[in-house]
């Protein structure tokens, strides 16, 4: 069984709550669930992060009294809610659906673009791929770990360099205020791995594990024939072009 999200209703509360330059805005219990009464269907599956109640939507932008209010106004429409398990045995499936690309309920592309949308966000995750591949290879659990924490999908959502709603959405979650400094953190964790392993395999081990790995064509030229030191070299160098082009002001603090 697949539940489909309602994406405008879900953001209506998750991002536009208290947005004031919304059309809509102020946000009321009775017009919320009047959108609700006027949807088409026997099912509206509004998806929300738990963050959007108190943390995304503080107390006193009044997210828990419109809760309080559309539970009542809700109950004298005759609406109620129930859990995804309880879907299964009171809403009988209506369609079948063929699937053919990535989707997600990010952004206004409703696809991958938030984490592989540009070619900062390619590069790490070309660079996760190649990394992951020679833990395993090596057998190396220590630098499994850290592998596997880069792999967390957070780190290239802040790389994102959109425009618009969507961007200030990923600025409004990104730690490090651009996306330039992300991926400038992002590929400072690579380099220290990738020294990790020279250090404690050898440059000889590690590029003979590298060879039997097959690597996205971009990041196969990155490191054919040459030692680990000259790849970080010349990847630290792209670095500081990307940066210097794309964001000036930053190349300088960002890379100390």
């Amino acid at each position: 069984m697949l539940l489909l999200r309602h994406y405008r209703l879900s953001d209506d509360v998750g991002f536009r709550f208290t947005n004031r330059s919304w059309d809509q805005y102020p946000l009321t219990a009775d017009k919320y669930v009047a959108w609700l009464n006027a949807t088409s269907g026997d099912l509206v599956m509004i998806g929300l992060d738990m963050e959007t109640f108190g943390e995304h939507m503080p107390e006193e932008s009044g997210i828990f009294e419109f809760l309080r209010w559309m539970f009542r106004h809700a109950h004298e429409s005759n609406i109620s809610f129930i859990t995804p398990s309880e879907v299964e045995s009171h809403v009988p499936s209506s369609y079948e659906l063929n699937i053919n690309e990535l989707i997600s309920w990010a952004d206004v592309e409703k696809d991958a673009s938030a984490w592989i949308g540009n070619e900062m966000q390619w590069v790490s995750f070309n660079q996760l791929h190649m990394l992951y591949r020679l833990a395993r290879e090596l057998g190396d659990e220590y630098l499994m770990r850290y592998v596997r924490l880069l792999m967390v999908s957070d780190h290239f959502y802040y790389m994102s360099t959109k425009h618009g709603a969507p961007q200030d959405v990923h600025n409004y979650f990104n730690p490090y205020y651009s996306p330039y400094r992300a991926y400038t953190l992002y590929q400072s964790a690579v380099h220290r791995l990738l020294n990790y392993m020279v250090k404690v395999h050898g440059n000889a081990l590690v590029m003979k594990r590298l060879a039997s790995i097959k690597l996205p064509s971009e990041l196969a030229a990155w490191v054919k024939g040459e030692s680990f030191s000259k790849a970080n070299c010349q990847s630290v160098q792209y670095t500081a072009r990307l940066i210097t082009i794309n964001h000036p002001r930053l190349s300088k603090d960002c890379l100390q």
